[in-house]
């Protein structure tokens, strides 16, 4: 339940912001009711989480968002072997 009510007091200044993710939110807050939006923004990031975490890959916003497949090189470790 906290993060619904941390999420929902950073909403209004998040949305106003120029950033991907403040255009993301005025669009679907235009669409959908208030908390679904909320909940909305609380499962992005969980669903970047997984999806990390599932195909071993770092998340990059600085590529639009895209997962890079660059295992544990990016920390100047081996490869996993899976």
């Amino acid at each position: 339940m906290l993060p619904i009510h941390g999420t929902r007091a950073a909403l209004p200044s998040l949305a106003k912001s120029a950033a991907h993710l403040g255009k993301w939110l005025r669009g679907l807050v235009a669409r959908a009711h208030c908390n679904v939006a909320i909940v909305a923004l609380i499962a992005k990031p969980a669903r970047i989480g997984w999806a990390s975490l599932q195909r071993n890959v770092f998340f990059e916003p600085s590529r639009g968002g895209s997962l890079s497949n660059r295992g544990d090189r990016a920390w100047g470790l081996a490869p996993s072997v899976v």
